[in-house]
């Protein structure tokens, strides 16, 4: 039986993305081109002001001056010798759930569906390398970046379900591969939740 093949193929998604992040970058004055690269490499769950500058510069492709003068000043701040901690880091500092990529199904956390569906990246090469991306995955339409305060509240929603358990779910409900998101055409793959490929690479 033929493989039918989704709509999304992650790898190229994450492959557009980077290369919309360099076109942005490349389109700004050389003294900007640097902050602009701090801004893209920022760490997931940081600084939520520095957060909300590289998603204005992601959306819109520039910043107000007053943005820069302040992103610059963070990046130099953040180049200094670190001093001795002196309390505890704040949560949002602390480091993220440890998700492989993939999809996962996990219970609503709104109540407005019976079950949230993610897709979880962790690009291992490029500018993005340990990193990690979570999109929302909706029927009928693109996947979903999710806020960054919601990257760590679905990480841990998945962990709480059980990873294995998480991506299983995502595979028997919507009839595709928790790994690669392709559509599942035998019985075997689909109460496993997981194709035939993906389980000999697990293996």
């Amino acid at each position: 039986m033929n493989r039918i093949y989704a709509p999304h193929d992650a790898s190229q998604q994450r492959y557009q993305e980077m290369v919309r992040a360099e076109q942005i970058i490349s389109q700004q004055t050389p003294a900007r081109q640097d902050v602009a690269r701090y801004l893209y490499a920022l760490p997931v769950g940081g600084n939520r002001f520095l957060a909300s500058l590289a998603a204005q510069l992601d959306r819109y492709g520039r910043l107000s001056p007053r943005q820069w003068e302040c992103a610059a000043d963070n990046m130099a701040r953040s180049q200094r010798p670190a001093q001795p901690a002196q309390a505890a880091a704040p949560r949002d500092e602390d480091p993220l759930p440890n998700v492989p990529e993939g999809h996962y199904a996990t219970l609503s956390r709104t109540g407005n569906n019976d079950l949230d569906f993610w897709r979880v990246d962790r690009p291992a090469e490029g500018t993005y390398a340990g990193r990690v991306f979570v999109k929302r995955v909706i029927g009928g339409k693109p996947d979903t970046n999710v806020r960054r305060a919601e990257v760590r509240q679905a990480l841990e929603a998945i962990v709480a379900a059980g990873v294995d358990a998480a991506g299983a779910l995502y595979g028997q409900t919507l009839g595709q591969c928790r790994t690669c998101n392709r559509h599942l055409t035998d019985e075997t793959s689909r109460a496993l939740g997981q194709g035939p490929e993906c389980r000999s690479r697990k293996a």
